[in-house]
């Protein structure tokens, strides 16, 4: 991978959030309406980001619960058209070394055994697979997918 530009900025007023949702809806398939959505990120334990390349320009988000040590990646999505060009692990390298850096030991989360793409690079970045969750994810026409749940120790024992 070749080190790139970036930069993280959590979401703090409604215009951010608004530009959040807008980025979540291109990149998510299952969605929740625009007011859950708000209300969820404004939920005292999620953190949500906005991601920019060297340009400015947003290229994609993340959003996480944090609950006492520990972090659950919720939604991390990259754009399209930025993606294969590094910035998911180098943002969400970034974003492991904040959680590791305010004490958060393990960071969960939740992947359809079909996205190897996705699946690689959380591997690469430390994370284990737990478990299987059968029929976790529901996809288009009622077809299910099996989602692996993966945690990563940002502490070594």
């Amino acid at each position: 991978y070749m080190k790139k530009e970036f930069y993280l900025e959590k979401t703090h007023n409604l215009e951010k959030k608004i530009l959040l949702y807008q980025i979540y809806k291109t990149i998510f398939i299952e969605k929740l309406s625009k007011e859950n959505f708000l209300k969820y990120i404004n939920l005292s334990y999620i953190e949500s980001f906005l991601f920019y390349n060297e340009h400015k320009v947003s290229i994609g988000i993340g959003i996480f619960s944090t609950v006492e040590n520990e972090v659950e990646i919720v939604n991390f999505g990259i754009k399209e058209s930025f993606r294969k060009q590094g910035f998911g692990y180098y943002i969400l390298k970034n974003i492991i070394e904040i959680y590791k850096n305010n004490n958060k030991e393990n960071i969960f989360l939740e992947v359809s055994t079909q996205n190897t793409y996705a699946i690689n690079l959380y591997v690469k970045l430390g994370f284990k697979i737990l478990n299987v969750r059968e029929g976790y994810y529901k996809k288009n026409h009622g077809k299910k997918e099996d989602a692996y749940i993966m945690k990563k120790k940002t502490i070594s024992s």
